[in-house]
């Protein structure tokens, strides 16, 4: 079989999740120069894990495309790209929702910063 052949039967998956590639989390006192507030050093878990999740998701019938050592998105066989695209959407409709509720409790996350 040839590399051609086997690229024709697979989709490059690229995922973003929270504004980010995936470089670096958010970490709470991010929030400190920008909003005056330190806030709970838990406070965006909930983006590690949907980034966590989605990965998992592909991996399970994908692989990792690195460029320079580093990942770069992920190749998928077309004939499970539908059941991938299918779990993520589920898993993009929740990090909405949590990020919708984040948002509404923002303004009371969080102690004052002098």
């Amino acid at each position: 079989m040839e590399i051609t052949q086997v690229l024709s039967n697979m989709v490059l998956v690229d995922i973003i999740i929270g504004g980010s590639t995936g470089e670096r989390t958010l970490e709470a006192d991010d929030f400190v120069r920008e909003v005056g507030k330190m806030l709970p050093p838990s406070t965006f878990s909930w983006v590690s894990k949907a980034r966590t999740d989605a990965k998992r998701i592909i991996l399970r019938v994908g692989a990792t495309r690195r460029v320079d050592n580093r990942v770069r998105g992920y190749f998928v066989p077309l004939d499970r790209a539908q059941a991938v695209s299918d779990e993520l959407r589920m898993l993009r409709d929740s990090f909405q929702t949590q990020k919708a509720e984040f948002l509404q409790e923002l303004p009371n996350l969080g102690r004052v910063i002098n």
